[in-house]
């Protein structure tokens, strides 16, 4: 199930280099983002490929994707309700990622619970 994960991972990494391209993000989204998907999950894959640490990274990748996107739509101001969401889905979210990304990268090796595999 790792594998997959990471395999999915990628994808996204791939769909965000696309979306990119056809002009729904900018590059520098993209790039940070997609940089910080290849290093989480392949620090986490030289260490440990299948334990939970993968689904960790994957879980940060995409929480760092909803930070990056949260935080370019509160600059962009699309009206004040607007704005005001995005800055606080952009401290909540960005927050979590902070947090799942130190645990990535301090214990990339835990067993989780529940791999039964």
């Amino acid at each position: 199930m790792s594998y997959v994960m990471f395999v999915v991972a990628q994808l996204i990494g791939a769909a965000i280099l696309y979306f990119t391209y056809r002009g729904v993000f900018d590059l520098f989204t993209a790039f940070v983002d997609v940089v910080l998907m290849l290093a989480l999950s392949y620090h986490v894959m030289v260490r440990k490929p299948d334990a939970t640490g993968i689904r960790m990274a994957c879980f940060t990748a995409a929480l760092w994707m909803a930070t990056l996107l949260s935080g370019r739509l509160f600059f962009e101001f699309r009206g004040i309700g607007t704005s005001l969401a995005s800055l606080f889905v952009f401290l909540v979210v960005g927050g979590a990622a902070a947090v799942g990304t130190w645990s990535v990268v301090r214990y990339p090796s835990l067993e989780g619970i529940g791999d039964d595999e």
